[in-house]
């Protein structure tokens, strides 16, 4: 009768696969039957070793997968979240008035001005997280592959670092994302000609790669290789600011503000001539400015 209860008990912990949460509750129902005697202390721990090992293979699995971060890019330990082009723009005019020997260029555009992850120009430390799953081929994919439109991601030797231009009048950044002309054929990629080289570096255990830059103030971006005015990529900007720049602008602006001189009040003066000498002398000030 004992054997058969142990095989009963057992079965479902070797075929079936039960959770942690699962092994658990097993465990406590077999110590109810030492608890009542119908097992010996032997048997109990014999069945106890095999549910131990499932909890706490259970529990690691768990630990691993909280501890995971998602795939992308991270500053600061916080991760970047991704933009898209907004729009592209191409040089029709430029290419006819030159016979197709020059213009024809292709802009695209992303919107605002700014990006919204912000980088001390004194701490430019990235962090590139990739999960090196495997195919049935054996070919290790990651599930960021997902966002890009070409291939799976594998370093970050597969992403471009670029800087974007300032469009004043509509305040967004761009980059040409593509050329037609005779002189130096057609393409729909960003030209190779603006990447700005950087360095990185493989952490321990297959963790993701440490990247480092060295950069001026403006708006930058990686980008996966390849990407074209037409493909929806991500693209994970960032805006490298100088701190000790920034506060002096606040500061100027601040004693710009304070040095600004109110309008008078009609009821501020005893007589008209007074009041309208206040004004002419406050206009003046204001065309200093």
């Amino acid at each position: 009768m004992k054997k058969l209860l142990l095989i009963l008990l057992c079965v479902p912990i070797i075929g079936f696969g039960q959770s942690s949460s699962e092994a658990m509750q097993k465990l406590r129902e077999i110590k109810e039957l030492l608890d009542l005697k119908l097992i010996t202390q032997s048997e109990y721990d014999s069945i106890s070793v095999i549910l131990k090992n499932k909890i706490l293979k259970g529990t690691t699995t768990k630990s691993a997968k909280k501890n995971t971060l998602n795939d992308g890019f991270y500053y600061n330990g916080k991760i970047m979240y991704p933009e898209k082009f907004a729009e592209s723009t191409t040089d029709y005019l430029g290419a006819a008035l030159t016979y197709g020997l020059g213009g024809g260029g292709v802009k695209s555009f992303l919107n605002n001005k700014s990006s919204k992850t912000k980088v001390k120009i004194d701490n430019q430390k990235f962090t590139l997280q990739i999960t090196k799953n495997v195919d049935i081929a054996g070919n290790a994919q990651s599930n960021i592959a997902y966002q890009q439109f070409f291939s799976a991601v594998q370093s970050p030797q597969d992403f471009a670092l670029i800087k974007f231009k300032i469009k004043e009048s509509t305040e967004q950044r761009w980059v040409k994302t593509g050329k037609m002309n005779l002189l130096e054929g057609y393409s729909l990629s960003i030209s190779a000609k603006e990447y700005i080289e950087f360095d990185w570096e493989t952490l321990p255990n297959n963790k993701g790669f440490n990247i480092e830059t060295d950069l001026d103030e403006g708006e930058y971006a990686f980008i996966f290789v390849g990407t074209s005015a037409y493909s929806q990529n991500a693209i994970y900007t960032f805006s490298i600011e100088d701190s000790k720049n920034q506060k002096d602008l606040n500061t100027n602006k601040n004693s710009e503000k304070s040095q600004t001189v109110s309008k008078p009040k009609m009821k501020d003066y005893k007589s008209s001539s007074d009041y309208q000498k206040a004004l002419r002398e406050y206009y003046k000030s204001i065309e200093k400015q």
